[in-house]
């Protein structure tokens, strides 16, 4: 017997306003997480929070120094027909290239800053790009890696057209940067590329996104399927459709993780699962951590450390690498 027209109809104004809300709760998500309009950006974004204030003379020092060094404006256009631009410092024909990624709403000034100037000081050349949606490069959603991971291939391509086939690529990332360089691992990248560091990456996009959910208070299972349909529908992409754990397995190229044993922002525990399935599947995978070291600040806490286990893993897999005087000034 159909139902009284009455109650059709307030079934039917029911479904609308829960396809509403889920439609309004999926943006909501999609706003805060994955968009980003603005184009500027400050270098010294989230130095103030108490375990990064310490370091921040330090940062500002290392970012007016890499302002000062002379680059060459470069860009080059995404797959998706988004134009990416990035700084290129060039120091020496044949030396090798640092291509360096930086993190979710960071930039290149502040992420690359440290690494940048070392590698100027090695006489290698040096590329920072501004991830999609972030400081100079077009787009207004950031995707965790799942498209930042063929911007990556893009511009080893540019390396490569640019400076030959006998270019030797490094490809440097930290934090979303760094799982954005192992997620890039699995793609048809260029045979310049000889490497990958990967600076307190996460495993999965959708692990990230659960762990910070969690930390700030939010009920993960509740959430996640409303910030996943706002990826799909509003951002265009599926948060699971790579992740770094799978990516990892099927790369032919070396990689060297780091990761701060006191990152409370991204658990050290996921680099151990990626170290784990890059040699279960029998990649020539190195894992390095450092003792009370915070997210991303391994560098700057253990310097001495960190760049003596990187230089030997660069002397391994680089033909040109070379050292000059210098440390973390």
């Amino acid at each position: 017997m159909p139902l009284p027209l009455t109650i059709t109809i307030i079934v039917i104004s029911l479904l609308i306003l829960f396809l509403a809300f889920i439609l309004i709760a999926s943006y909501a998500t999609y706003k805060m997480i994955f968009k980003r309009k603005r184009r500027d950006y400050d270098p010294l974004y989230g130095l103030d929070k108490p375990a990064y204030a310490v370091h921040k003379d330090t940062v500002i020092r290392m970012v007016g120094r890499i302002s000062e060094e002379p680059f060459e404006p470069v860009s080059i256009i995404a797959r998706d027909g988004v134009r990416l631009y990035g700084r290129y410092y060039h120091r020496s024909d044949g030396a090798p290239i640092h291509l360096i990624c930086h993190g979710y709403k960071s930039s290149p000034l502040r992420d690359g800053a440290g690494g940048g100037l070392d590698a100027l000081r090695l006489g290698h050349n040096l590329l920072l790009i501004y991830q999609r949606a972030h400081g100079e490069s077009e787009g207004e959603t950031i995707t965790f890696g799942i498209l930042e991971r063929y911007d990556i291939r893009d511009w080893a391509s540019y390396l490569t057209d640019r400076l030959g086939e006998d270019a030797e690529i490094i490809l440097i990332g930290t934090s979303m940067g760094g799982a954005s360089v192992l997620m890039a691992a699995e793609l048809d990248l260029p045979k310049t590329v000889k490497c990958i560091i990967s600076d307190c990456p996460y495993s999965k996009p959708k692990d990230i996104i659960l762990s910070v959910a969690k930390q700030r208070g939010y009920p993960p299972a509740l959430v996640y399927p409303f910030i996943r349909l706002g990826a799909r529908i509003f951002g265009g992409f599926d948060l699971e459709a790579v992740s770094g754990i799978e990516a990892i397995k099927h790369s032919g190229i070396p990689i060297l993780i780091a990761h701060g044993e006191a990152d409370t922002l991204v658990p050290q525990k996921m680099s151990r699962e990626l170290h784990r399935a890059a040699l279960e599947a029998g990649v020539d995978c190195t894992l390095m951590t450092f003792p009370g070291a915070e997210h991303c600040l391994s560098f700057i806490t253990n310097y001495d450390s960190y760049v003596e286990k990187r230089d030997i893993f660069l002397k391994k897999h680089i033909k040109h690498f070379s050292r000059t005087e210098g440390g973390n000034e």
